[in-house]
C-alpha cells in the first residue's frame, strides 16, 4: 500500500470522514514515519544560512520570519501563544497557511508559506497547553503527512532536526491512543 497516495487523496478532501482502520495502512504509516527519522541528515542536507527578512510592517505577520525568531527566542508571551493557537486553527481549517497575515490574522497575500513554518507550528503546537494531548495528535498526524510529502523543500538540518523531533512526539502521542493489536504492530516497527 502507498501511504502517500492514500494522503494525497485525504487531503484532497480535507480528511473528512477519514476512519481508515486497515493494519496494512497502519504499517504502511508506521514504514512512512521510521524511514524519514532513519535517513542520514548529514546526507539530506548542508547546513545553510538561515535569513529572515528584518523589515516587516508592523501591521503584517511574515509567518516563518515570526515562528523562526520566536524559536530562536525559546520564550513565549500571551500574545505569541495566541498568534500560535490562531495558526492552529488556521491550518486545521484549511490544511495550509499564508506567507503574510495582518495581526488580525487575516491573509494579506495568496501565497502560501515555506515548508520550514509549518516544522516549527508542529514544534509549538505540541508544546501548547490549551489543547488537548488527542487534538495534537490529531494536528500532528495531518502536519507532518504534508511534511513528509514536501521533504525536498526542507531548506536546512535545523529544520530537518526539528522535523524528527515533531516525528517522535507524534509516534508519543499516538502511543498513548493505540488498543492491543496496534501497538504490537507499532512495537515491531518502531523500537
Amino acid at each position: 500500500m502507498n501511504y502517500q497516495k492514500k494522503i494525497l487523496n485525504f487531503r484532497k478532501k480535507k480528511y473528512s470522514y477519514f476512519l481508515y482502520r486497515s493494519s496494512l495502512f497502519f504499517k504502511s504509516y508506521l514504514i512512512n514515519r521510521y524511514q524519514f527519522l532513519k535517513k542520514n541528515i548529514s546526507e539530506s542536507k548542508k547546513e545553510e544560512i538561515i535569513r529572515c527578512n528584518k523589515k516587516s510592517l508592523k501591521k503584517e505577520i511574515f509567518v516563518f520570519n515570526y515562528l523562526y525568531n520566536l524559536y530562536k527566542k525559546k520564550n513565549f508571551s500571551k500574545k505569541n501563544i495566541k498568534i500560535i493557537f490562531e495558526f492552529y486553527k488556521k491550518f486545521e481549517i484549511n490544511l495550509k497557511l499564508k506567507s503574510v497575515y495582518s495581526y488580525k490574522l487575516i491573509k494579506k497575500k495568496k501565497l502560501e508559506t515555506n515548508i520550514n513554518s509549518y516544522i516549527l507550528l508542529a514544534f509549538f503546537v505540541s508544546k501548547l497547553k490549551i489543547i488537548n494531548n488527542l487534538q495534537k495528535l490529531n494536528f500532528l498526524l495531518k502536519i507532518n503527512d504534508y511534511i513528509l510529502l514536501n521533504k525536498n523543500n526542507i531548506s536546512s538540518s535545523l529544520f530537518y532536526k526539528i522535523q524528527i523531533t515533531n516525528i517522535n512526539v507524534e509516534l508519543k502521542f499516538l502511543k498513548k491512543f493505540l488498543n492491543k493489536k496496534n501497538y504490537e504492530i507499532f512495537s515491531s516497527i518502531i523500537k
